[in-house]
């Protein structure tokens, strides 16, 4: 998994591994693997414990706490609470992958306060599995646009059993995957479920990390105003459709719908929609706050 880096050009720094330990004692509490690589926790943060034990030996005057260590080829990125450690192996350290490990610290030691000030009674980490959508949603292997179409890739229901979350969590996943039919956006399976909009992306998320879905195109409307990326050479596009496409693509400049630029091309809209809907969902492309669909009708009814 990747995480995007503003410096000039996107770059991408991709993260690994995360572990949220007792600082006391170096027990591990919650882990998440983002690709494909497997550590053990229980040695990854009884290392880390000792390192800082160390540490705390070796600078009294500075606290004992290291901030990230530093392995040539990855970073492990430090960050402590108030009760808990959290650390993330990652490629580098920027400001953006500290800040967010800094975040979900926090985020964890208010959730699940009156489990760590218990801890001696409760000893089961299964209470922080539910933790795993917030990470998902602040480490999104990919980001989901809610126009985005999800296509099934295989049976969620062969796969809800191995997923690492909660009872309830995989009721709610199930009911979702249900209604994946490659026509409905991720919006539009919000508003039938009557969910929150991020409870579905984090579900979507879920899905697309254990091969159920994919987002092979997105949802256009034909009032919608999209604009042109600037800098980016919509390369699928062209190579399936030609100059017909990229002529489609040209005409996206923030001020004509979707109806208007079939009108302008001699195109039936359906296949307009189709190349934006490509384009949207490899980001050759943009949503702008465009026109309501109401005063896009009005217009149209004026031509």
């Amino acid at each position: 998994m990747s995480v995007e880096k503003q410096e000039g050009k996107k770059t991408s720094v991709r993260v690994h591994n995360l572990y949220i330990f007792l600082e006391e004692s170096g027990e591990c509490l919650f882990s998440y693997k983002f690709g494909s690589v497997e550590v053990d926790p229980l040695l990854v943060t009884g290392f880390l414990q000792a390192i800082n034990s160390f540490a705390g030996e070796l600078m009294p005057e500075k606290g004992g706490y290291l901030k990230s260590i530093d392995r040539g080829s990855f970073k492990i990125v430090i960050e402590r609470g108030r009760m808990v450690v959290g650390a993330l192996i990652a490629d580098e350290e920027t400001e953006e992958i500290r800040a967010k490990l800094k975040k979900i610290v926090a985020l964890f030691e208010r959730m699940y306060e009156r489990e760590l000030k218990n801890w001696g009674c409760i000893l089961d980490v299964s209470v922080f599995r539910r933790f795993i959508l917030h990470v998902m949603m602040e480490f999104p292997g990919q980001p989901i646009n809610p126009r985005f179409v999800p296509k099934l890739l295989s049976d969620p229901v062969a796969v809800v059993r191995r997923l690492p979350v909660p009872g309830d969590v995989k009721m709610k996943f199930i009911r979702i995957m249900d209604l994946v039919n490659g026509k409905k956006s991720v919006e539009d399976i919000a508003n039938i479920a009557s969910m929150p909009l991020n409870d579905i992306v984090t579900l979507m998320l879920l899905g697309v990390k254990e091969g159920v879905i994919e987002f092979p195109h997105a949802k256009v409307e034909e009032w919608d105003v999209l604009v042109r990326v600037p800098g980016i050479t919509p390369v699928l596009i062209k190579s399936m459709y030609g100059d017909v496409g990229m002529s489609i693509i040209s005409r996206c400049d923030g001020t004509k719908s979707v109806r208007e630029i079939a009108h302008l091309e001699r195109i039936p809209i359906s296949i307009v929609k189709f190349v934006l809907g490509l384009a949207l969902r490899y980001g050759y492309v943009t949503l702008t706050s465009g026109r309501k669909e109401g005063e896009q009708n009005e217009q149209c009814k004026r031509h």
